[in-house]
């Protein structure tokens, strides 16, 4: 690898070689690693978006709606809700994300099992 001068080729920039991890143990590796180290999703959260997705069936997308309220409340920064999370004040828990998409799903197919609830018994 040859080192560039500070007159030389492309403006003192070093060759592309040298841009390159070094290889061996001493290389690091992002393989296995999690963005934020600790940062699981609350399971709250994840609960709410399954049950989101099993609004499928009368009456679920209720209590992914509660799921996704609690989450949210557990997800809030800062002193809310803090004392029912389990956490201290200013540590909120993540899946701000999945609790607001298990609230969508919840509250969209429970109003649609309402307008198909409505519309069988006007038949009726």
């Amino acid at each position: 690898m040859k080192k560039a001068t500070p007159g030389g080729p492309a403006g003192g920039r070093p060759d592309d070689d040298d841009a390159r991890p070094p290889a061996g143990d001493d290389a690091p590796s992002d393989q296995g690693a999690a963005a934020f180290p600790g940062a699981a999703p609350d399971p709250v959260a994840v609960a709410a978006l399954a049950l989101g997705l099993l609004a499928v069936v009368p009456f679920v997308g209720i209590a992914a709606i509660v799921c996704g309220h609690l989450a949210l409340h557990r997800a809030t920064p800062a002193g809310h809700g803090r004392a029912m999370a389990g956490l201290a004040p200013g540590h909120a828990r993540e899946g701000r994300g999945l609790a607001v998409a298990g609230l969508v799903l919840g509250y969209a197919l429970t109003a649609l099992w309402t307008v198909l609830a409505g519309l069988l018994l006007a038949r009726a």
